[in-house]
């Protein structure tokens, strides 16, 4: 404890400046945080939107189906293909946001300020030494 009041006391601006870098580390790490969770917000916003067009699309195709009159002729596998289109693209698109969801950890908060930290800590105070 004693090198760091000396080294407040020896060198108060540096000891200002060093303390406007932790600052300055916390809020980067913060925003990164931020980014973080926003990205992972989106793609889940993103996965729940698609999948709730698949399953609209998909309704919309049981009830082209089921009200298709049989004194018609039926429909032919291009119309069936256009008809179900749309409704693979919001599954495929819903898939992909979950998967990119998985892929995309949280990073640790505040880990290099910690590190940080550790590295002041050691450099500026002794070793603790517990009593036997």
């Amino acid at each position: 404890m004693q090198n760091l009041i000396n080294a407040v006391v020896r060198e108060p601006e540096a000891a200002l400046e060093h303390l406007r870098a932790y600052g300055q580390l916390a809020r980067v790490e913060l925003v990164l945080l931020a980014q973080a969770w926003q990205r992972r917000t989106l793609l889940a916003a993103g996965a729940l939107v698609l999948a709730g067009l698949c399953t609209g699309f998909l309704g919309l195709v049981l009830m082209a189906w089921a009200l298709m009159p049989s004194s018609l002729p039926a429909l032919s596998q291009a119309q069936w293909l256009l008809l179900c289109a749309p409704a693979g693209a919001c599954g495929l698109g819903s898939l992909a946001c979950l998967l990119a969801l998985r892929r995309t950890p949280l990073p640790d908060p505040l880990t290099h300020l910690a590190r940080q930290w550790q590295l002041d800590a050691g450099w500026l105070l002794p070793p603790r030494q517990d009593p036997p």
